[in-house]
């Protein structure tokens, strides 16, 4: 299991480690109470750079700067923000070898930045909690769930974390996607309900 997050704070800029600060001992906590140990994972960012006033869209170029500069990325476009810039492209390819070489089978996107990394998506809401297939990496398994530091704000949310985390360690047993068969039964009839 790898967890990937989307860029560090103040304390990770200071320490070059990720996820130490709050948001990385709210993380260590609800790992525990999924039955997992940090230290047996792989932790990560998707960009190891700490953007000023931790305002994300200083990776990305908007759709207009970037037809007006002919820019075509080869990454899909992070919603209505715009194309990651060339400059950190670099970021995406070394996210690419870690997962790679760290063997996992499931990687978990916490938040919208990393599940768009991993899987093309961007809305967390939508996403959070399918198995989703990796496009950065094919054959992987995505289960993306809330950023830690969303859940400091939202603290009611940490149970739907914690039960994405109990997923995601579920999901490690088989390495192919399941879908569970499901039948849909539409009654034509009051007397058939």
């Amino acid at each position: 299991l790898l967890i990937v997050g989307e860029f560090g704070g103040a304390e990770e800029d200071a320490t070059g480690q990720v996820f130490v600060g709050s948001g990385g001992k709210l993380l260590n906590s609800m790992l525990r109470t999924a039955g997992l140990q940090r230290e047996l994972l792989f932790v990560t960012n998707v960009f190891m750079e700490r953007p000023l006033n931790n305002d994300f869209r200083r990776f990305f170029i908007t759709r207009k700067e970037a037809k007006t500069a002919g820019y075509e990325s080869r990454y899909q476009a992070f919603g209505a923000t715009g194309f990651l810039r060339p400059e950190y492209e670099p970021e995406i390819e070394r996210l690419r070898a870690e997962i790679i070489s760290s063997g996992a089978t499931v990687v978990v996107a916490l938040g919208p930045i990393a599940l768009w990394a991993l899987t093309g998506e961007t809305k967390i809401s939508q996403s959070r909690g399918v198995v989703l297939p990796c496009r950065l990496v094919p054959g992987k398994k995505v289960v993306a769930t809330y950023h830690p530091s969303y859940i400091l704000k939202n603290f009611s949310d940490r149970p739907i974390v914690i039960a994405d985390l109990i997923k995601a360690k579920a999901e490690i047993e088989f390495p192919e996607i399941r879908r569970p068969i499901r039948s849909i039964w539409v009654a034509d009839k009051v007397r058939d309900l």
